[in-house]
């Protein structure tokens, strides 16, 4: 990656061989947020890194709601809410990239915030371009529950995290995965630029 200085952002900003922004490190002064709680705060930083990162403001407008597995549905990319994640006095929100309200498998935004008053330290860009899918039809769905073929466990980790699936857990160690998997269908879409969408689709 190439690293260069922003002036306007006062900030190290990490390019791609894409030339697409990846990480904004606040290197001289932090970005301050007037909002007193973090995940507000990284919601307004990211409206205003949008055009940094290359990331219409239009997919960012469901970023305070929390990420689906349950229902796909016909839907353009989105960022939903993945977790928060705790560190002394810092916090760090993860949002995932979303394609048809499923995560992208590994994909999405992170915002790294230390606290008191709220101040953005970093951010983290490793959302996708040009996903394309489509729903498959619903007996197609069933591939049977816990980890498939393309790699994808029922509960995918959050962008920027470290192996959590944002409830505090992994999904083998829940109680009643077993008997709750008979229920369900697995949405699998395998999409033309890379990365894969999963989710979980209720039972029809």
């Amino acid at each position: 990656m190439n690293t260069t200085y922003s002036p306007d952002l006062k900030a190290h900003l990490s390019f791609d061989a894409d030339n697409t922004v990846r990480h904004i490190r606040h290197s001289q002064e932090f970005w301050l947020s007037e909002d007193p709680i973090p995940r507000q705060a990284s919601i307004a930083y990211l409206y205003a890194v949008a055009e940094t990162f290359k990331i219409p403001a239009g997919q960012l407008k469901n970023l305070h709601t929390q990420v689906s597995f349950l229902d796909p549905r016909e839907q353009g990319i989105e960022y939903h809410l993945s977790e928060e994640k705790h560190l002394f006095d810092s916090t760090t929100v993860g949002y995932y990239q979303t394609y048809m309200n499923v995560p992208v498998w590994r994909q999405g935004l992170s915002v790294t915030i230390k606290q008191n008053p709220n101040r953005v330290v970093a951010s983290v860009n490793i959302s996708q371009d040009g996903i394309t899918g489509t729903l498959p039809p619903a007996r197609e769905r069933s591939l049977g529950a816990g980890t498939h073929a393309n790699g994808c466990p029922d509960r995918p980790e959050a962008a920027g995290a470290s192996g959590t699936d944002g409830t505090g857990g992994t999904p083998a160690g829940r109680g009643g995965e077993h008997a709750e998997a008979a229920e369900r269908q697995i949405l699998f879409l395998q999409i033309r630029s890379g990365p894969t969408v999963c989710g979980k689709a209720g039972a029809s």
